[in-house]
């Protein structure tokens, strides 16, 4: 959350002298626009020692503190009904320093309440204008890309610049408010005539042109050059040029022109570089058009000069959000402290005007130290934030409850991450109920929050398992963006792009890989589409998706398009990471690994190494500045560099980095157990796989009793889980798998076991080739193997079941490679081996169809297709899918239509 700064008008008397310590304080009240003093003003200062004063028929008044000194911060409470400061931070408070001089001349500037409120919403009219103008403008550019004379360069030039415009009309929207507060709150008696005038046409006839043609940089430029030659004068001159140049990038804002509208900040910064106003306002707009790194040098800067207690926070809040989106995490933690410890000192003597900026940076910092995951430090802050909310809800709902349920999300966000699913869902659930009922009476403003929890809550759901619960959140928070997108496009397609991207993920784990590669690819068109008008913004997204793709083509075994999917979001990152390394770098690291996992696939052991070193280095650099955020990952490529060297049988080197992954894992879960006990639990599993391929490679028993050791450590680790939680699962799967081979582990059964291991290298052949002779090859010589074995062990139990299922599949494969007759011969050994193995009749139906033998294939369709397979399914689907992938593949048959009829009927 950002705060705007104070906006008050502090003048100060030309050529201050140096004298004796001061600890009085001498003020002017005047009024706004006229320039008129103020009489009968109470001024009560905070600080002890005293009095309050009221203002004479001068507007002059006089503070004297006992024991105050040059420097001191007064807070001074300016009251006098119906009336108030003109200030952006508060009407009625106002923080000063004593003067080295007390004839040095406070100014304090008022309005009467009533008056200001008008002028405030004459400007915000004015404002609206200047937004409907522009839908009007973007309306008619939308209407000429129906111009079928327009070529595609010329219509992606006008969609850029419909982004552009849509952006900008975005940012007013969104800005509308505070910048009539802001043009209402300039003191015209201190401005030149040609501001007064110009201000004045755009609040009375609402035309922003006039208004800046009046207000021409030229003109200001010559104001400010006099400003410059008259040095009696100087310091008011000056002070109204700079003023000038704020109120025409304020102008420039809303006709939608940022470059220019900097241009004019950066001449009022020049002008007057300790304005701290003025450079808090430039630092607020550079973080709005995300410019971050200028924006953190206006704060920065700004803070240099800010004397008040109260803006100081607030300044450091803003900044601490601004390191945090440049990722430079220390710099945050101590801006966002700095910002708290003095919050919660004002809110301890008034806790009604400041708790609430307490708890805006409390949420900060919880936000932070999630993204560091630090999430007993980030659950600390969410709750004090969430208790401050929860607590000013009660009596002011309307104004609170939307930060309640954004902290309630944010803690959902947390619970997630921590593999906390209940906590999660509860969180969630909170901050949905809060949303839905805001957005009912106001879904303009909230039904994107809605969106935004639903889009969560699929998240969470799709890590659980629970698809149905996954696609059904995502199907909402789907419509919601989609109709927001069909009037506001600009705005609200990339939510679209996301929340289809998110569809692609559940759709892969669902393996349904038609329609994730269909929602990947809508979610790529947009952002691409994106890109093309704002690259900065939207190239890392089209990355994402991009690097998403991969992952799925991955496990599709689609290599060569994995590899395009990888590449160009690499290519994508690795430009990115030149310009921002502290932005983008992990996501270089991120790509490089998920490279190295794909050659790893390909048994391409070289590219992968390489790939997975270029991740560690990257990892490992980023984890020596900031190990909390980092040794996550460095841990998780040191895990695949352990997988990938246990496949070559370097035993020594797959050990080390698994021991060095296991060593960073057990130190983050010594401080974070329920976030990183399952990666330590999965670790040591991959070391308990290990040992036993060494078992069986070497026919040594001499690693059994280490092995068992780690599955105790291993089961330790899960202790803090349920057992319902599917990763949970898998794990004490594996456990349960090796403690059965440790406990059993023969010389006799290892030397089955390295028989088998020379039977899955063929299986693996049989995956990896595309061509269906190839594929019959390897497997004919799977099965040979196998009966070799059943003939060398007849009391092997398992070997007749192994030996049924590889004749199965071998009749599926004769099946592509047209030998029907084998085929049907090959499933009737894999049932006579074992009639358990049911599965194998889809195949033997399917060689007796394709040999003409109907009456038999359509006996034996007729008889199981209305019986379950595999428990939720029938054998009807089953058999239907089998003749479209033959199909596919070219291989048919006349009476593939009439089967298809029984089954279908």
């Amino acid at each position: 959350m950002k705060h705007l700064m104070p906006f008050f008008f502090l003048a100060l008397a030309a050529n201050p002298a140096f004298l004796q310590p001061n600890n009085t304080l001498r003020g002017l009240i005047t009024y706004q626009n006229s320039g008129e003093p103020q009489k009968d003003f109470k001024v009560t200062p905070t600080a002890t020692g005293a009095n309050a004063v009221f203002s004479d028929d001068n507007g002059l008044f006089t503070i004297i503190v006992a024991s105050g000194r040059p420097g001191q911060v007064l807070k001074l409470i300016v009251q006098k009904d119906g009336y108030q400061l003109v200030s952006h931070n508060d009407p009625m408070i106002v923080e000063v320093a004593i003067r080295e001089n007390k004839d040095d001349l406070l100014q304090l500037v008022v309005v009467k309440t009533e008056e200001y409120e008008g002028r405030k919403d004459r400007y915000t009219a004015a404002i609206e204008k200047q937004l409907k103008d522009k839908e009007g403008e973007i309306a008619f550019l939308r209407s000429q890309l129906t111009d079928s004379k327009m070529n595609d360069t010329e219509r992606r030039e006008l969609t850029r610049r419909i982004g552009e415009l849509r952006e900008e009309l975005d940012a007013l929207a969104k800005s509308k408010d505070e910048l009539a507060q802001r043009l209402a709150e300039i003191d015209l008696a201190r401005a030149a005539g040609f501001v007064r005038e110009a201000l004045e046409k755009f609040e009375q006839e609402q035309d922003v042109k006039a208004a800046l043609e009046l207000l021409q940089e030229e003109k200001l430029d010559r104001l400010y050059q006099n400003a410059l030659e008259q040095e009696k004068a100087a310091v008011e001159v000056k002070g109204q040029a700079v003023e000038g140049y704020m109120a025409r990038a304020r102008l420039l804002i809303a006709d939608f022109q940022h470059k220019a509208a900097y241009k004019s900040y950066l001449k009022a910064i020049e002008a007057d570089s300790a304005n701290v106003s003025n450079l808090w306002e430039v630092g607020y707009f550079l973080a709005e058009i995300n410019d971050q790194k200028q924006a953190i040098r206006f704060y920065e800067q700004a803070l240099r000069f800010e004397q008040g207690e109260s803006s100081k926070a607030a300044l450091l809040n803003n900044l601490g959000n601004e390191y945090k989106n440049n990722n430079s995490y220390a710099e945050a933690e101590a801006a966002y402290r700095e910002a708290l410890e003095i919050r919660k000192r004002l809110a301890s003597s008034n806790p009604e005007r400041y708790e609430p900026d307490v708890a805006a940076t409390q949420n900060n910092l919880g936000v932070m130290y999630s993204d560091l995951n630090s999430y007993a430090e980030a659950e600390l802050a969410y709750r004090e934030a969430l208790a401050i909310y929860k607590r000013l809800a009660l009596s002011n709902p309307e104004r609170y409850e939307p930060d309640v349920a954004t902290t309630q999300n944010n803690l959902g966000v947390m619970y997630y991450n921590l593999n906390s699913y209940a906590e999660a869902e509860l969180a969630y659930r909170e901050a949905l109920a809060i949303r839905k009922r805001l957005a009912s009476s106001n879904p303009e403003r909230y039904e994107p929050d809605v969106a935004a929890t639903q889009n969560n809550l699929g998240v969470m759901y799709s890590d659980l398992n629970s698809y149905a619960e996954a696609e059904l959140a995502y199907r909402e928070a789907l419509e919601i963006y989609k109709r927001l997108a069909s009037s506001n496009p600009e705005r609200y397609e990339s939510d679209v792009a996301a929340t289809q991207n998110n569809l692609g993920i559940l759709y892969r784990n669902l393996n349904s890989y038609a329609e994730a590669e269909l929602a990947y690819r809508e979610a790529l068109e947009i952002r691409k589409r994106l890109a093309l008008a704002n690259p900065e913004r939207y190239e890392p997204d089209v990355a994402m998706t991009q690097n998403n793709l991969g992952n799925m083509y991955l496990v599709l075994n689609s290599y060569a398009k994995a590899e395009v999917a990888y590449r160009e979001a690499l290519a994508i990152r690795k430009r990115l990471a030149a310009a921002n390394p502290e932005r983008y770098e992990p996501d270089v690291a991120m790509t490089q690994n998920n490279l190295g996992v794909m050659y790893y696939n390909l048994n391409s052991y070289v590219q992968a190494e390489a790939a997975y070193r270029e991740a560690l280095a990257i990892r490992k650099r980023l984890a020596a500045a900031n190990p909390e955020r980092y040794e996550p990952d460095v841990a998780a490529t040191q895990n695949n560099l352990g997988n990938m060297y246990s496949d070559l049988n370097s035993y020594a080197e797959a050990e080390a980095a698994y021991r060095e992954a296991l060593a960073i894992r057990k130190r983050l879960a010594s401080s974070n157990p329920q976030r990183f006990n399952l990666d330590c639990s999965s670790t040591i599993n991959n070391i308990g796989f290990l040992y036993e391929a060494q078992m069986i490679s070497k026919l040594d028993l001499a690693l059994k009793a280490s092995g068992l050791a780690y599955l105790d450590t291993s089961e330790t680790y899960l202790a803090v889980y349920s057992d319902e939680l599917p990763a949970v699962q898998r794990c004490r799967g594996q456990i349960q798998y090796l403690r059965n081979f440790f406990q059993s582990a023969t010389l006799e059964s290892l030397k089955l076991e390295q028989a088998m291991e020379d039977i899955k290298s063929l299986e693996q052949k049989v995956e990896q080739t595309s061509s269906p002779a190839e594929k019959v090859h390897y497997q004919e010589q799977v099965v040979v193997r196998l009966q070799e074995l059943n003939n060398l062990q007849p009391e092997e139990e398992s070997l007749p079941t192994r030996l049924a299922n590889a004749h199965g599949s071998l009749a599926w494969h004769y099946l592509f490679n047209r030998q029907f007759a084998e085929a049907e011969d090959a499933a009737r050994q894999g049932l006579a081996l074992d009639k358990g193995q049911a599965w194998i009749s889809t195949n033997l139906a399917l060689g007796l169809l394709y040999q003409g033998k109907y009456e038999e294939a359509e006996a034996l369709y007729r008889k199981l297709m209305d019986e379950p397979y595999n428990g939720d399914r029938k054998y009807r689907s089953v058999f239907l899918e089998d003749l479209e992938v033959l199909e596919e593949a070219g291989v048919s048959h006349p009476d593939v239509e009439r089967i298809r009829q029984v089954l279908r009927d």
